[in-house]
């Protein structure tokens, strides 16, 4: 839980300050620059602990239909912060002082927290 706690206040932090949310008065790639760190090494420990669950109980884990949509959901946020991180490499520091993000890039960030909130528990 310690891990879920720290990896994904670390991304909704970022994902609120790219949609212009939190610190408004911060541009947003240096609160993406300072939180990755931490949200990385929690999604590590996830990751890792996830793994050994399903492996515990293979065969219940992957017969639900709740895992299998955990699943799915999981690859979308994978494929959304794959392309989110692209994007912002790609626009570079144009926008780094900006009040706002990029539209592409605040859609990323309301999809990523979309998809978060809805992967079930």
């Amino acid at each position: 839980m310690l891990t879920l706690i720290i990896s994904l206040g670390m991304l909704f932090m970022i994902d609120l300050c790219m949609l212009g949310v939190a610190f408004p008065n911060v541009p947003a790639t240096t609160v993406a620059h300072r939180l990755k760190l931490p949200m990385w090494i929690g999604f590590s420990a996830m990751i890792i602990t996830g793994l050994l669950l399903v492996y515990a109980i293979p065969v219940r884990s992957v017969q639900s239909v709740w895992f299998r949509f955990k699943m799915v959901l999981l690859v979308c946020a994978a494929v959304n912060a794959y392309m989110l991180h692209k994007r912002m490499k790609e626009s570079g520091s144009t926008w780094g002082n900006d009040a706002r993000a990029p539209k592409q890039i605040r859609t990323s960030a309301a999809l990523s927290l979309g998809f978060w909130i809805l992967i079930p528990g």
